[in-house]
C-alpha cells in the first residue's frame, strides 16, 4: 500500500482513558489540552486532559472529551499519512516505512 507522509514527527504520544471507559491510543500532544494548565509540564500518567483535535480519531472520540491520560510514550518519531484511500492514519512503526522513488 502506498501512502503519503504528511507530516512526520518527533514528540509525546499518550495512550487516554475514556469517559466510557475504553482505553484509546495515540493522541499527540497537540490533540490534548492539560485541565490544569497552571502546572506548566507536560502531560503525566494521572493527569486530566481535554481533547481538542479529533482528527483520524474514531467517532466515540469528540473535541472537549475529558480523559485520563494513562500512559505516555515520550519522545518518539511518528508519522500522520494519507493512505491511498484517502483515509489518514498516525503510523508509529518507523521500520515499516519505505521510501520508493
Amino acid at each position: 500500500m502506498s501512502a503519503t507522509i504528511i507530516s512526520p514527527q518527533v514528540g509525546a504520544l499518550y495512550a487516554v482513558k475514556l469517559p466510557s471507559g475504553e482505553l484509546h491510543r495515540w493522541f499527540s500532544g497537540s490533540e490534548l489540552q492539560p485541565v490544569n494548565v497552571a502546572l506548566n509540564r507536560g502531560l503525566r500518567t494521572g493527569d486530566y486532559a481535554r481533547i481538542i483535535s479529533t482528527i483520524g480519531h474514531p467517532p466515540t472520540v469528540n473535541e472537549g472529551m475529558l480523559v485520563k491520560v494513562v500512559k505516555v510514550i515520550p519522545q518518539t518519531c511518528f508519522y500522520d499519512l494519507r493512505l491511498e484511500n484517502g483515509a489518514y492514519h498516525r503510523w508509529l512503526a518507523e521500520d515499516e516505512i519505505t521510501n520508493q522513488t
